[in-house]
């Protein structure tokens, strides 16, 4: 036999046991009430409904007849039937402690309330806790996933890791409309209001007419910082300031002249001059070349392009030799 057949064995079993009647006559006749007349009278029902439901219970092999010579009684069939109201009753009991734990919860959640964190104590002016908006799970539904827990960023979810179960901890600490942490749950385990709840404090609270003013700064503040960046954007592009090292003879080439009269009627000038020479003789006599470095820059912090392109041609003509330009 496979596992198929048993399990639609133990349902066949199971749903014979999930009947409060049925429950009612196991329990009764483990307590020695074992007769029809007996169970009639104690269950409060017919004796159709009762002989119904026993006949059930005998073909699920939960009840034998044990008949005596008088009267027909009934017993439990097997001892570990009592087992399962032994079971039964700890998954009760196992229930109430997770009402009493959210039912405590629910209190500290109502203390918390007043101690809402200043960044979500109000909705646009509004006292955040006149707004019933949050979710609620249903811990039945609940498979401990964690995902509501680890992906709100509001902290409005704790976790019980003794129960497996997501706690709503903070529910005032919900951003007003959202729900996705119901969106994402796997089962369907999180509810919210209805969003017409939401429209309704809109309209009594006027928040469209207390949002105006924010918009407009908002507004004002998204223009800002797009002019900003526009601006460094530019500023990034434009050229400055230029640093040169060329090699060559720059006295014979007189290259510091033709740059001074290439640039007159440019906005930007030469700083940091410097050559470097082996020797005033070696530089004239035996045409060793100097090493020259200088810095270009705007006068007015504009684009430099230009100038650097009629520098770049001189350069090239005083055969120079360009060692780095930065």
């Amino acid at each position: 036999m496979n596992d198929c057949y048993y399990c639609d064995e133990r349902a066949a079993i199971f749903k014979a046991l999930g009947n409060s009647v049925r429950l009612m006559i196991l329990s009764e006749i483990a307590k020695g009430n074992s007769s029809l007349c007996e169970l009639v009278d104690i269950i409060k029902r017919d004796k159709s409904t009762i002989s119904r439901h026993l006949k059930i219970l005998r073909e699920m092999n939960l009840i034998e007849i044990k008949s005596s010579s008088n009267r027909v009684e009934y017993a439990i069939s097997m001892d570990c039937i009592g087992n399962y109201f032994l079971c039964a009753n700890d998954v009760m009991d196992r229930r109430i402690d997770m009402k009493i734990k959210l039912n405590d919860i629910i209190k500290k959640e109502a203390k918390m309330a007043e101690k809402l964190p200043e960044k979500f104590a109000k909705w646009h002016g509004i006292d955040r806790t006149k707004i019933p908006w949050y979710p609620v799970v249903d811990v039945d539904k609940c498979i401990g996933c964690k995902l509501c827990f680890v992906s709100c960023g509001r902290g409005v979810y704790d976790f019980d890791m003794e129960e497996n179960k997501a706690v709503v901890a903070h529910k005032y600490q919900c951003l007003v409309g959202c729900s996705t942490c119901a969106t994402i749950c796997p089962v369907g385990a999180i509810s919210f209001p209805e969003r017409s709840m939401i429209q309704k404090v809109e309209k009594e609270e006027k928040v469209l007419v207390r949002i105006q003013e924010k918009a407009k700064k908002k507004k004002a503040e998204i223009d800002m910082e797009k002019v900003r960046k526009e601006a460094m954007d530019k500023l990034s592009k434009t050229k400055t300031s230029v640093k040169y090292e060329v090699v060559g003879h720059v006295f014979e080439s007189a290259l510091m002249k033709s740059i001074r009269d290439a640039i007159k009627d440019c906005k930007v000038d030469l700083v940091d001059i410097s050559v470097e020479s082996p020797s005033l003789k070696g530089c004239w006599d035996q045409k060793a070349p100097s090493l020259t470095k200088f810095t270009v820059v705007s006068t007015e912090m504009e684009d430099i392009s230009q100038c650097i392109e009629k520098i770049d041609k001189i350069i090239k003509k005083a055969g120079m030799v360009l060692i780095s330009k930065e």
